[in-house]
Order: C-alpha cells, then structure tokens, then sequence
C-alpha cells in the first residue's frame, strides 16, 4: 500500500454567489417598495436588476428583482423576511441558478 498526502485548498478569495429572479406580489401601497429594498438591503444581497409594475386599478403590484446569493438558504430566510412585509403575500423564485 501507499500513502500520498495530499492537502486541499479550502480558501477561497471569493466566495461563490448564483443568479436568482425573484417575484414579489403585493397590494399596491405607498412605500411597498422601498420596504422591499430596505429588506435586500438589510440582507446583505446583491441586487442586480428591479422591475416593478402597478395592475390596471392599482390595487396590486409585481416586482421583479434579480439577486445574487449564496445557497439556497439564503433565499428561503430572504423569502421568509420579503414575507413578512405587510401586504406581501406572494414570493417566487423563477428558476436560474437554482433547481
């Protein structure tokens, strides 16, 4: 038998991030949406891209964000604090980056 040592680089300079859409699905209010920059914000996510679109009446709202995390853990407590931002009621995620 032999022996072969070996070591592994376990430092990293720059820690892996995925690509993710969010849709965020409210009712329309004044400031809906600056609550949910305060949470990425807060969060500590990278935020790459923010569409936001009021329905016909104005009662309901989308946005759509593009993020970066880490894992998916990351997006399920993003999604649990997005959650609870009154009159939110609805967080998906479209699939990149992700299964």
């Amino acid at each position: 038998e032999k022996i072969l040592e070996v070591s592994w680089d376990t430092y990293t300079k720059t820690e892996q991030r995925f690509a993710c859409i969010i849709n965020i699905d409210g009712y329309d209010r004044a400031g809906i949406l600056q609550d949910l920059l305060r949470v990425i914000y807060d969060s500590q996510v990278t935020l790459n891209a923010c569409n936001t679109k009021s329905s016909k009446d104005q009662t309901k709202m989308r946005a759509k964000l593009a993020i970066e995390i880490k894992n998916v853990k990351e997006f399920f407590v993003l999604k649990n604090k997005l959650m609870a931002i009154p009159d939110v009621y609805s967080v998906t995620r479209e699939s990149i980056g992700f299964k």
